[in-house]
């Protein structure tokens, strides 16, 4: 019998029920955890090109954001001969707080539909609203520090760029 069941109070009904003890088991042998696929892979015929990311801002005060929002754009283009669906994806990520921050908050996305060969200028604005988290007494904040910009389609990362908000 392994180690870990011999020094559990468990009893052997309650072990095999137990999820601690029979998640070793789970795991593939021969590859890396995960789904082989993410979701919704290989449902089109070709993933959009996006080139020319651009930020106008990196270090930017809580005031600012107020009167004016994060600028981010890019261009966005269908190479494929068939009709396609760009979702960039746009997550922050703090690197420091009062609380524990998640490691990843979907912020903002951006769906849109491309003609064969068709390209478009897409921009997404970042408001103090999209850097607000919880403190630990429960109330809507923003806090100065450095945050992760971080812009995927699905689970390719496109584009990433560290930004600090100031007081």
């Amino acid at each position: 019998m392994p180690e870990k069941y011999k020094d559990s109070s468990l009893s052997p009904g309650e072990r095999a029920n137990n999820y601690r003890f029979s998640y070793d088991a789970m795991h593939y042998s021969d590859t890396k955890d995960g789904p082989l696929y993410p979701f919704g892979a290989g449902l089109g015929y070709g993933r959009p090109d996006y080139r020319g990311f651009e930020i106008k801002e990196r270090r930017i005060s809580i005031k600012g954001l107020e009167n004016m929002p994060l600028h981010i754009s890019f261009f966005m283009k269908n190479e494929s001969s068939k009709e396609l669906w760009g979702i960039p994806m746009v997550y922050i990520s703090r690197k420091q707080g009062n609380v524990v921050p998640r490691i990843m908050e979907l912020k903002a996305f951006e769906k849109r539909r491309l003609c064969a060969y068709e390209g478009c200028q897409i921009e997404i604005v970042l408001d103090k609203e999209t850097f607000l988290f919880y403190d630990a007494s429960m109330k809507a904040v923003v806090e100065p520090g450095e945050f992760t910009i971080t812009i995927k389609d699905g689970t390719k990362l496109l584009w990433e760029e560290a930004i600090t908000l100031s007081d």
